[in-house]
């Protein structure tokens, strides 16, 4: 949604009424009356639909073993939780919401907080198993199927809409949870040592897709 200058006269008590709520919710002068005009004239704005989808998914972990946050305006929401692996190191999880329109709506960038050599190698081993099976039973055709990388420490994914269509706050949300839920299950059965060959990481792997309606 392209955005513009424009003026207006305003009176003085408004305006330091309208950055005091500005400020506690986390953003600025000219975001707050965009979305306050926005709402008047029911329209949705990329900061109250990323807003929305973004609270759906904190209802849906909350009380999980994830720890989510949020960021105001940030577009960003993070989860944190342990791996079951040895000192229990802490896996991130940072899902970012894009404001523009397009098949790729986000992307999910996962981590761990530790630069243990061997912690590091065994998690590009389960990443390189993970982006074979992404890249052989993706349901998406190739030109919108979602890019995926991993650089040695951080494993990045573009999160993308199978269809041309709109889909709901509601949707996106749940999607969002359970593809990180399920890439979390796989996480930490590879770390466990759960899978004794390839073919049973990837036959999980299909049980685990065949489980979400929406296939991000």
């Amino acid at each position: 949604m392209k955005k513009n200058m424009y003026s207006l006269i305003l009176s003085e008590d408004v305006v330091k009424e309208i950055d005091r709520l500005a400020y506690e919710n986390g953003t600025n002068r000219s975001n707050f009356i965009n979305g306050i005009l926005a709402e008047y004239c029911r329209m949705v704005t990329p900061e109250m639909r990323i807003k929305n989808i973004f609270d759906r998914a904190l209802e849906l972990f909350e009380g999980s073993r994830f720890l989510p946050s949020k960021e105001p305006n940030s577009g960003i929401m993070t989860l944190r939780t342990s791996l079951e692996y040895k000192y229990h190191p802490t896996v991130k999880y940072d899902v970012q919401l894009f404001r523009r329109r397009g098949y790729a709506f986000g992307q999910l960038r996962v981590g761990l907080r530790s630069q243990s050599p061997e912690l590091l190698r065994v998690l590009g081993d389960f990443f390189e198993l993970y982006a074979t099976c992404e890249g052989k039973y993706s349901p998406l055709t190739e030109a919108r199927r979602g890019v995926f990388s991993f650089d040695g420490s951080k494993f990045i994914r573009t999160l993308v809409l199978p269809e041309a269509r709109e889909y709901d706050a509601s949707d996106l949300a749940d999607a969002i949870n359970l593809y990180v839920v399920s890439l979390d299950d796989m996480l930490n059965n590879f770390f466990t040592g759960k899978y004794s060959t390839a073919l049973d990481f990837e036959m999980d792997y299909v049980r685990h897709l065949e489980r979400m309606p929406l296939q991000i």
